[in-house]
């Protein structure tokens, strides 16, 4: 099986997205991608889509996500054309912006590309005209500037994939709320960890808002965010520790409160661990 690299794209080490137009007109061998995931959007003709043991028909207007290590390939396509923005998900998402507070972003990024090589999967992302010219205008600029040298270049692009995910993001999660798919009940449950990472939340409680079991909650959660949910609630804990540090003038035992910490001990030493320093060693690097 062939296993593609982001470099091999782009030409360079640590430029985070490519952007390109494609035609397909046979079929596309399997292959994997080893370090980053994959936005397809459908802009003309149909084929069939193989994603692990599952196969899909997709067709203009389609869009969807396939992430690291998961084989897939295209077979009995028929005037095929796809936009392909292939990105590193740590990159482009590393600053913890509000859009993971967006259950459509959780289904389509990340809970929607796992489902889909596991089981039938019925909920996809159907863009009607209106959507589609939309995201198609916002596409041609993203292909305009990555096809350009200029200056900001990667800002750009980081800027307006960031635009085009939250676009999609909505969508789906207005597309998707009649759909029966327990999809949309699991991303409601991860934007509610979001939303509520400082009250003591059991992983039970999590499952059964989900509609799972506690075990087949954690694994499918684990297998997705690479995490379990408590050491995910755990990160979420720091990361807010971490700006309150920063910009507040908040004392270290308000700020393990107001991150869910009781106890303040308790918190400078989950803070240690996590950061290699201690809370007030933090505050002396970092607060503004």
């Amino acid at each position: 099986m062939r296993i593609y690299r982001l470099r091999e794209f782009t030409n360079e080490e640590d430029f985070p997205i490519f952007v390109q137009y494609g035609y397909h007109n046979d079929d596309f061998v399997t292959h994997m991608h080893e370090d980053f995931s994959e936005l397809v959007v459908i802009l003309e003709g149909h084929a069939m889509h193989r994603v692990g043991k599952e196969s899909f028909y997709i067709k203009k207007g389609d869009v969807f996500v396939i992430n690291e290590n998961t084989s897939h390939s295209f077979y009995d396509a028929k005037e095929l054309r796809l936009c392909n923005i292939m990105f590193s998900m740590k990159k482009i998402f590393q600053g913890r912006y509000d859009i993971t507070q967006c259950a459509g972003f959780h289904a389509l990024f990340l809970l929607e590309p796992y489902h889909v090589q596991k089981e039938h999967f019925t909920s996809r992302l159907l863009l009607n005209e209106k959507e589609f010219l939309e995201l198609k205008y916002h596409l041609d600029e993203m292909l305009e500037e990555y096809q350009q040298d200029r200056q900001g270049k990667m800002t750009m692009l980081q800027v307006q994939f960031l635009y085009v995910a939250t676009f999609l993001s909505r969508l789906y999660d207005s597309s998707q709320k009649e759909q029966s798919d327990k999809i949309m009940p699991l991303a409601n449950t991860i934007v509610y960890m979001e939303q509520h990472f400082n009250e003591n939340l059991s992983v039970e409680s999590l499952a059964a808002s989900a509609g799972y079991s506690a075990r087949h909650f954690t694994r499918i959660f684990k297998e997705t965010y690479h995490d379990t949910p408590s050491d995910y609630m755990m990160t979420l804990r720091i990361e807010k520790a971490c700006y309150l540090l920063k910009k507040s003038k908040y004392q270290i035992s308000e700020v393990a409160r107001l991150c869910g910490y009781d106890n303040a001990n308790y918190f400078w030493r989950i803070f240690k661990k996590r950061k290699g320093m201690s809370p007030s060693e933090y505050i002396a690097c970092y607060r503004i």
